[in-house]
């Protein structure tokens, strides 16, 4: 949790200086950070990925399920991705980051 409140110390010095763009990226980059620090699971070929769409609250808790856009052809690794997404939740947002670009996120997972 270290790298989080770093993230987070860091978007607050850098508020309104950073572009939007930017902002997702970091955004993205955190979120993959987070889902990485609770997946447990090496039991998995290198191969695998998917594509899972959430909805996130203003405060990045997620909003309803989490819908598997595209699968893995795996169903446990599907399940344990978004068991992982679930458990890593919720995702700070940035500051200036407006909630219309992270309302709703399609977190591409390989493993």
């Amino acid at each position: 949790m270290a790298a989080a409140k770093n993230a987070r110390d860091w978007y607050r010095n850098a508020e309104n200086v950073i572009p939007i763009s930017a902002l997702v990226n970091i955004f993205g980059r955190e979120i993959s950070t987070q889902m990485n620090n609770v997946w447990h699971n090496n039991n998995f070929s290198s191969t695998l990925s998917c594509i899972v769409q959430i909805s996130l609250s203003p405060h990045g808790r997620i909003v309803g399920q989490p819908v598997m856009i595209r699968s893995s052809g795996n169903p446990h690794f599907d399940r344990t991705t978004i068991a992982a997404i679930e458990k890593a939740a919720p995702f700070t947002p940035p500051p200036g980051l407006p909630y219309s670009k992270y309302k709703t996120v399609n977190i591409d997972f390989a493993h």
